[in-house]
């Protein structure tokens, strides 16, 4: 869907108001110049520099709300160490206890000096060449308290506190883990989770020392202040110079904590009617720091096998691809070799002398080549298409096009791209055209002219697309690929407050990124894309073949031959067969990749959620929602599976990206046809169209706020007042016209994220409370039979040993199987088995009743 208010200009301004400047925490100091300087009251904050010290703040800590922070050299478990920590007890005061800082000693040597190839340099005289050079020498630094009898202290203040307040708990967690911590009995409280619940649409002030200043008032030091450019990390800072600004931390979360907890609690409140499970309300606040707690205990670091030998070879696949794509990027502008980063300078002459253009300017006002420009600019081809498709709407003579209707639409993309075959002159009403060499243009001319423009902007953005494409491969090969190749596992990331829905997210960010954490692979597992699907023939073998997926094997044939022998051969629709990089994540020997996906999750919501009887109909006999929604538009009788293909795009469209112009570019039809599939698909499940009219007039009466089926909340206050705002701000008629644009397109965007949050939110939410379930029954004791693998929205992804995965499938299905919406359209799941995550093969139970065999599922005719 995109980021609400992208492309629009418009400044989000968060809903929680700026803090006075906190005067407790804050006083000026008066210069003698009489400049007034803000400074802040440090005094109660202490540097630890003995056991003892911190011994009597544990017994005084005792059954108290503790604040809690660390220092560490880095970001990544296992490598990196704690060098310090801070704790505190008020918002005003607290304790750092340094435990591995180094002094550093500066020594200069002369060194022999050597060129760039590494060859020693030599005078004329024929003697080696000498530098100076800079080396570092460490020893432990005097204020550190032994780190074994610190953290042990640390410890026993955590596990008797009554609740220890952290800022993002699972880094902090983490690290006492891998300093060999039970993290399990201390009970705790992340503060990350009360901004993103109060107000997910302000993504900035997630961050400790955002919220400090907005929450609190307070101006802290940064980090960068404190470390500087040239120290290698925290640990080379003397704990004279840092233990303020740790302090400064501890006792800063704690103060959002106080201010901003009762105000999240209120918040949820306003939610009526909260879901019961095991007799308890559901809490969206207790459940996401439960979340924090197993994922630190068991989720985020399950381990994923890698076939290294099929990495290496998907890796040569891709590398083949882009020597390809390569090729016919540097065949096309025939310039000899060049730089292909869309932010180089080199890029952008060579972009220029073709005149590849995308319409679309960045911030500084240069010519944009983007991602998000190349959609512009399809996009707006997509219009010049549509006009040409429908020329004889369009208004054109003596050299003049009209701007009325789909005039109007020309004019506006032959203005971006058609200058280099025009030569134009623009009224309000009119675009007089001639030849690029002045010469008049009659009706003949103008359309083979705008079809010529066409087809030399459609080759452009092809061009630009294969440049896209390249970087994507770049990437890949950079920041993952190559790193499959020479590991044997791997741990993927999950962030638990990474959207705005409630979904979880994944990804480590770029190999380039210098502060992340990289106990994780740089892999999304969002977005590792399903294989097409190809066609098998399954055959029952003996349980002991190594080749059996329980007592199965397939063999792979083209979709032709599966066509034919519907009827005399057990054929199965699976993967595609080539590598993929989900194909290079395996099971390990014994077990299977087991992965169960809830079927039609967000159709079935939509349908529980707003009681469309046409809907719930549909899910009750059997037809799945694509096919229903083409039964909707086309009518049953008309029905084939191109519809239905063209239905699952109307769906994902229609639920949540946008109207007619939209639908109209992706399925290449015009506007009124897009339009006309809306309202017959309307006039069919119009229950569910007047549930979404009501939520929004809901949204606006209750202050922009939208709470999902589980009480979770998003709020667009922060949009409306801006839309409010800017609605005022404007010099002129234009600058009143685009703002009155971007306020509509911006409205909309609000209104269909009220059914995104109610249908989406509530699907992340479901996965929540199955990840709880899952670690309750299997995970927290460590069945040894069954291990997590990953998830990707609505499937969960398991290894598990082949002699029980029958028995483990049928519990998982009851164990992931949620109907406290609605009892009579349960969210069920379907089950796919494979050797690996990339060559998958789904199976049923041959009886729904019994449940005791399960056997692939077969392909019949339509």
């Amino acid at each position: 869907m995109g980021k609400l208010g992208e492309g629009l200009k418009f400044k989000y301004e968060p809903i929680w108001e700026q803090a006075p400047i906190d005067k407790k925490y804050h006083y000026y100091e008066t210069l003698e110049d009489g400049t007034k300087v803000l400074k802040a009251h440090t005094e109660n904050y202490k540097l630890i520099t003995n056991i003892e010290e911190l011994k009597q703040f544990r017994d005084n800590a005792v059954d108290k709300l503790v604040g809690f922070d660390t220092e560490t050299t880095g970001l990544t478990y296992g490598e990196d160490e704690i060098v310090g920590f801070s704790l505190a007890l008020d918002p005003y005061s607290g304790i750092y206890v340094p435990i591995r800082h180094k002094e550093t000693l500066e020594v200069v040597k002369e060194v022999p000096k050597k060129d760039k190839e590494g060859n020693q340099v030599f005078t004329k005289s024929g003697k080696p060449s000498m530098c100076k050079k800079k080396e570092y020498l460490y020893s432990n630094s005097p204020e550190n308290l032994d780190p074994k009898e610190a953290l042990d202290v640390l410890y026993e203040i955590l596990v008797s506190a009554k609740r220890v307040i952290m800022h993002n708990a699972e880094f902090d967690l983490n690290m006492l883990k891998f300093e060999g911590y039970n993290i399990n009995k201390i009970k705790f409280f992340d503060n990350l989770i009360l901004p993103y619940v109060y107000d997910a649409e302000a993504t900035g002030l997630a961050g400790l020392k955002a919220l400090e200043k907005r929450v609190l008032g307070r101006k802290v030091q940064e980090f960068k202040e404190v470390v500087g450019k040239n120290v290698e990390n925290f640990s080379c800072v003397s704990p004279k110079d840092c233990y303020i600004y740790a302090v400064d931390d501890v006792a800063g979360l704690l103060g959002v904590y106080y201010k901003m907890y009762p105000v999240v609690r209120d918040l949820l409140k306003k939610f009526k009617n909260p879901l019961i499970f095991d007799g308890i309300p559901y809490d969206v606040i207790s459940k996401d720091n439960q979340m924090v707690k197993i994922f630190v205990d068991y989720y985020g670091h399950a381990k994923i096998l890698i076939d290294r030998e099929k990495a290496i070879k998907y890796k040569e696949q891709l590398e083949e691809e882009q020597r390809k794509v390569v090729k016919e990027i540097y065949d096309y502008f025939d310039k000899g070799l060049f730089n292909l980063s869309t932010s180089s300078l080199e890029f952008k002459r060579v972009m220029d002398s073709k005149k590849v253009y995308t319409g679309v300017k960045t911030d500084k006002g240069g010519n944009s080549w983007s991602k998000s420009a190349a959609v512009d600019m399809k996009r707006n081809l997509n219009k010049m298409k549509e006009c040409l498709q429908r020329w004889k709407e369009v208004e054109f003579t003596n050299g003049k096009l009209s701007k009325k209707g789909l005039g109007f639409q020309l004019a506006q993309v032959l203005e971006i791209y058609g200058q280099y075959n025009f030569n134009m002159k623009s009224t309000i009403n009119t675009l007089t055209l001639k030849g690029k060499n002045n010469e008049p243009m009659d009706l003949r001319l103008f359309w083979l002219t705008v079809k010529k423009t066409y087809k030399e902007e459609m080759e452009k953005l092809r061009i630009l697309s294969l440049i896209h494409k390249n970087n994507s491969l770049n990437k890949a090969l950079n920041s993952y690929v190559d790193k499959l190749t020479q590991v044997d596992e791997c741990v993927m990331r999950y962030r638990l407050k990474g959207t705005k829905s409630g979904r979880l997210s994944s990804g480590n960010g770029s190999k380039g990124d210098k502060r992340k954490n990289r106990y994780y692979i740089d892999l999304n597992a969002q977005n590792l894309t399903k294989p097409a699907s190809a066609y098998y023939v399954a055959e029952e073998c003996p349980m002991t073949d190594k080749d059996s997926i329980l007592g199965w094997k397939f063999t792979y044939v083209d979709k032709d031959y599966a066509m034919e022998h519907l009827e005399d051969k057990y054929i199965v629709e699976g993967q595609d067969p080539n590598i993929t990089i989900r194909g290079c994540l395996k099971a390990p020997e014994g077990r299977y990749v087991v992965s169960l996906d809830y079927d039609a999750e967000e159709y079935r919501l939509i349908a529980v959620l707003s009681k469309d009887s046409q809907m719930l109909s549909n899910f009750y006999k059997g037809i799945d929602p694509h096919t229903a929604s083409a039964y909707a538009i086309w009518g049953e009788e008309n029905y084939d599976k191109s519809k239905r293909k063209k239905a699952k795009i109307f769906n994902f469209l229609n639920n949540y990206s946008g109207g007619a112009f939209t639908l109209s570019q992706q399925l290449e039809i015009s506007v009124e046809e897009a339009q006309n599939m809306i309202d017959k698909y309307n006039q069919t499940f119009h229950e569910m169209v007047e549930w979404k009219e009501d939520q929004i007039r809901k949204m606006y009466e209750n202050e922009g706020i939208v709470f999902n089926a589980f009480g979770r909340p998003r709020q667009f206050k922060g949009w409306i007042n801006t839309i409010n705002k800017n609605s005022e701000a404007y010099d002129n008629l234009i600058e009143k016209q685009q703002i009155e644009r971007a306020s509509n397109s911006l409205r909309s965007a609000i209104e269909r994220r009220v059914s995104s949050h109610l249908v989406q939110g509530t699907a992340g939410d479901i996965l929540r409370l199955v990840l709880i379930r899952l670690y309750l029954k299997y995970f927290k004791n460590r069945d040894p039979h069954i291990d997590f693998m990953s998830t990707v929205h609505d499937e969960v992804n398991y290894t598990i040993d082949k002699e029980v995965t029958t028995d483990y499938v049928r519990e998982l299905e009851k164990l992931m199987t949620f109907d406290t919406l609605d009892k009579t359209l349960p969210i069920t799941t379907s089950t796919d088995i494979g050797f690996t995550y990339g060559n998958m093969f789904p199976f049923v139970w041959e009886d729904e009743n019994t449940k005791q065999r399960l056997i692939p599922k077969r392909v019949h005719h339509a």
